[in-house]
Formats: C-alpha cells, sequence, structure tokens
C-alpha cells in the first residue's frame, strides 16, 4: 500500500484525510456492492480480504445501525466523509474496525463510493465490550432494486426476517406490496421527488408488512436513480430504537408531570448553566432567566462551582446569592453522561433569615447565648482545641445609670463590633448576656492570652463612655469529657479572678480541671 518512501500513493492526496490516512481501501458501487479501485489509486492493495465481501454481514448486530447510518449519509451527501466503528467477525474471532465513507460517485476520477477500512486496537474502544465468536448478527436489513414501475428487479439482504420471503419470491414483486398502505403515499412523494431531481432522497420512516401479517418500522434510504429509472432502496429495522424513542419520551412526559406538580423548583440544565427544562415554580424563582449566569450574583458564586461539586461528590448542596441579594439554595445529583444536571432549587431567604435570628443576638449581631453553648459543644465533641476567652465590662453599670439605656446600647454595639474586628476565620464572637461577652479562639498558650486580654481590655476602654472603663478577662480551654457548663464556669471564676487582681500580668488564667 505504500511506497518505497513511505509515503501513501499519490491517489490518496486528493482524498479525505481519513481515506487517506486508512489502512486500506475499497471501492463500491451505489447498492453497495464490492467494485473494483479506480485506476488513480494505482498503488493499492488490490487483494480481496474476506471481511470485505459482504458489507453487513460479518458486522456485530449492535454495530449495523450505526454503520448503515454512516452509509445512508453518504450517500445523501457527496463528497462529505462519514464514520462509524464496530466489530467485524473473522473467521471465529472479531476485529475492531473503523469504516470511513465517501460519496464520489459523481467525481469522473473516481465514479465509486470509497470505503476507508483502518483497524482500531481494543484498549481504545469503549465502552464496547468483546462480543463473543459464537454471537450471530440478528439484524433484519434489505436492499432492494426497483425498477421504474415499482418491480422488484433485486434483493438481498435478511428478507424471510424481514418479510416473511425469499429473494426468488419477492423479484418481480411490486415494491409497494411490501409497504404498510398508510405509508404508501409518504413513499411515493419520496420517490417521485428522487427521480425529478436526480438526487438521493431523504432517509424516511415507514412500516413494511410481513406475508404473516407482522408489521416492521425501517429507516428507508432511497439511493440515486439510474438511468434507466430504476433506484435501490435501503431498508433498516428500526423498531427497537423506536420502541426505546416511546420509552424514552414517556419517561420525559412522566417527569414534567410529576416535577409541574411540585411545589418546590425543578430544572434540567447543561454543563454551561443553561435551562433545558423548568418546572412553573422554578421558572418563578429565576424570574424567567434562561441561565444560572443570569441570576445568580456572579462576582460571589457561579454555576461551574455548582456543577463541579456534583461531578466530584455524586451530588452537591450550595446556598447562591442572586443579584438580587436573595438566598437559593442549589440540590443537583452527578451530571448524566450527555452532560446535563437534574436539580432542584428553593429560595431560603426568609428560612435562613430565621436561623439566623435564632443563633445572633438582636442588639450587636453577635452569636447569642444559645449559639455559643452549641458550638462549645461541637467543639468539645469533636475534639477540637480551643481557648474560651469570658469577657466583663468594667463599670458598665455607670453608662446606663449616667447616660440612659440608649447610650448603654450603643456603647454595646461597638463593643460587638470591635470583637468581631478580632477574631479570624473558624473563631466566634458571642454575647453570654448583658455585659458579658465570650470569645471561641484557637487554642492560645499562656502569654498569646495575656496579649489577647490586653488587646481586649484597650479596645473595650475605647467603646466606653462615661464611667465605662476596659474589661476583666478570664482564659480556659476545652479538655477531654468536658461540658458547657463546666467550661463556662471555669471561663468565668478566671475572670472574676482578673477583675480581682488586674494588676498581675498572670490574672485571669485558670486553668483547665
Amino acid at each position: 500500500m505504500s511506497g518505497a518512501d513511505g509515503q501513501r500513493p499519490d491517489g490518496r492526496e486528493s482524498l479525505p484525510s481519513a481515506l487517506a490516512g486508512a489502512d486500506r481501501l475499497l471501492a463500491r458501487d451505489a447498492e453497495g456492492r464490492l467494485v473494483d479501485l479506480p485506476e488513480i489509486l494505482s498503488g493499492e492493495d488490490r487483494r480481496c480480504h474476506p471481511e470485505d465481501l459482504d458489507h453487513m454481514s460479518r458486522l456485530h448486530n449492535r454495530d449495523r445501525p450505526a454503520l448503515a447510518r454512516a452509509w445512508v449519509e453518504a450517500c445523501r451527501r457527496p463528497g462529505v466523509p462519514t464514520e462509524a466503528a464496530g466489530w467485524v467477525r473473522i473467521d471465529d474471532d472479531w476485529a475492531y474496525r473503523r469504516f470511513d465513507y465517501c460519496n464520489l460517485l459523481d467525481d469522473d476520477r473516481f465514479g465509486v463510493v470509497l470505503v476507508g477500512v483502518t483497524a482500531l486496537e481494543p484498549e481504545v474502544v469503549a465502552p464496547h465490550e468483546r462480543p463473543s465468536p459464537r454471537t450471530q448478527p440478528t439484524a433484519r436489513w434489505s436492499i432492494l432494486r426497483i425498477g421504474p414501475l415499482g418491480r422488484i428487479q433485486r434483493a438481498e439482504g435478511t428478507l424471510v426476517e424481514l418479510y416473511g420471503r425469499t429473494a426468488e419470491e419477492l423479484v418481480g414483486a411490486n415494491g409497494l406490496d411490501l409497504v404498510h398502505p398508510d405509508d404508501h403515499e409518504l413513499l411515493l412523494d419520496a420517490w417521485a421527488d428522487v427521480v425529478e431531481h436526480g438526487t438521493p432522497g431523504r432517509a424516511l420512516r415507514q412500516r413494511v408488512v410481513s406475508s404473516d401479517g407482522g408489521m416492521t418500522w425501517v429507516l428507508a434510504s432511497i439511493g440515486r436513480p439510474d438511468p434507466d429509472g430504476s433506484v435501490t432502496i435501503h431498508d433498516l429495522d428500526i423498531t427497537a430504537q423506536l420502541a426505546a424513542e416511546d420509552a424514552l419520551r414517556a419517561s420525559e412526559e412522566r417527569f414534567r408531570h410529576l416535577a409541574s406538580d411540585l411545589p418546590i423548583g425543578v430544572f434540567v440544565s447543561d454543563a454551561d448553566g443553561w435551562f433545558e427544562f423548568l418546572n412553573e415554580p422554578c421558572r418563578t424563582l429565576v424570574h424567567g432567566s434562561n441561565c444560572f449566569d443570569e441570576f445568580l450574583d456572579a462576582s460571589r458564586h457561579d454555576w461551574p462551582q455548582v456543577w463541579a461539586a456534583a461531578a466530584d461528590a455524586g451530588q452537591s448542596e450550595l446556598t447562591l446569592r442572586t443579584d438580587d441579594d436573595r438566598l437559593v439554595r442549589v440540590r443537583c445529583q452527578r451530571p448524566l453522561p450527555d452532560g446535563t444536571v437534574c436539580g432542584v432549587i428553593e429560595d431560603v431567604t426568609t428560612s435562613t433569615r430565621w436561623r439566623e435570628e435564632a443563633s445572633t443576638d438582636g442588639l450587636t449581631g453577635l452569636a447569642n447565648r444559645s449559639e455559643v453553648s452549641k458550638e462549645i459543644g461541637r467543639r468539645i465533641s469533636a475534639g477540637i482545641g480551643c481557648s474560651v476567652a469570658f469577657i466583663d465590662l468594667d463599670d458598665f453599670k455607670r453608662v446606663n445609670d449616667q447616660h440612659g439605656h440608649d447610650e448603654g446600647d450603643r456603647v454595646l454595639i461597638r463593643v460587638g463590633d470591635a470583637l468581631r474586628g478580632m477574631i479570624r476565620d473558624g473563631d466566634l464572637a458571642g454575647r453570654w448576656g448583658g455585659d458579658e461577652f465570650i470569645l471561641l479562639v484557637s487554642e492560645l498558650p499562656p502569654d498569646a492570652q495575656s496579649d489577647l486580654r490586653r488587646r481586649v481590655d484597650a479596645s473595650m476602654a475605647t467603646c466606653g463612655a462615661g464611667g465605662a472603663g476596659g474589661a476583666s478577662v478570664g482564659f480556659t480551654s476545652l479538655i477531654d469529657h468536658d461540658d458547657v457548663r463546666s467550661v463556662i464556669d471555669r471561663a468565668d471564676r478566671a475572670m472574676y479572678a482578673d477583675k480581682r487582681r488586674a494588676d498581675r500580668p498572670d490574672a485571669g488564667v485558670v486553668p483547665p480541671g
């Protein structure tokens, strides 16, 4: 097949790349019969391989439809290469081949349909499973040559399985008699269009009738008419395919019916976040947007974050902020093979606000007593090391007595802002009650505790008004088998020790236990 210099024969240079690089080339006529290669491909190997003799019979059953569609598509689009791959039975074994078709019937240099055959290694085939050598093809197909008056001139294929008749019984019969009466008009219109324009007709779905009255759906493709007006029709059984399509449509209809009645938003979107399906609650929630990016606050969250989380973990649940400052919770399952994602979406702005209010001090915006207790309990259960700072404002009662409770509230708000500014991610600032506050921070050594105590004292002094001074601070740490009450009691005692002995550098530290 290759020249002395290792290059392909010159005749291949004018062919599409898939054919130019194929392991070998075959030539077939418009009816699929094997013919001699054109002289322009004089350097080609002209030996006939057994697998080349019959275009379809050696293909594995599941691969025949793909090969048939590629052949039909090539016949309909002269000069445009098509390809398909499949298992080919060779003696008692199977080999995987790629077939590249190119219809060059109108090309004066070639005048045939060229087929490039390329061997593929089994390891590159996925998700195909190597078939057993004993597997027998059962796909039903036929090639019928129909004369200008509708009489069958030649027939080949699985004729008995498809029509209940042999080739001898079909030759001379009226081809229209094989077609269901309700499809006669469709076939005749397509036939007339082919004859009138002299070009291959479109593929159409029609029903053929067996001699026992059975009916089969086929994909019929009418080839280019010959000078005498005869045409070749390829029939491929697509009954199973149509049944699968019907089942899929029924499944989709059930999904849409169920989704339309749900009070929660249901959607299907592609990998880029464009909606392919929305039920009415979801359509209302997204305000008629066509994709996630149109209503999400892109500066904080985007759809790829949701998609990637679902792909990595098998499912995802994220609360995202919309461009009009609403909070929506999106729950998705792992993306389907086609890249689409099914999920639900709901507006959680109100419920989130309720939860925040239930865990937040209404005056300072810090965590409230209940939330602080829960967080201490969570860290004890998880064995997370933690330092607890109990803070009490000094002389705060004088602020309320001399300036009123409104001024006292303003002082507490400033204290909350100051404490919030002292903590890092993962820490927690809370109001225990009245003028008492708590910080949960990463476990600190004694010198760091003393430094934090001085910072808190100085910061609280700047928040005071009138008689308010700084603050007393007591520290403790979490230990095994601890509980919330014992932790708070230790920190409270340390705070009172600091209040009594504020002039001592180690005051305010009570060891655990």
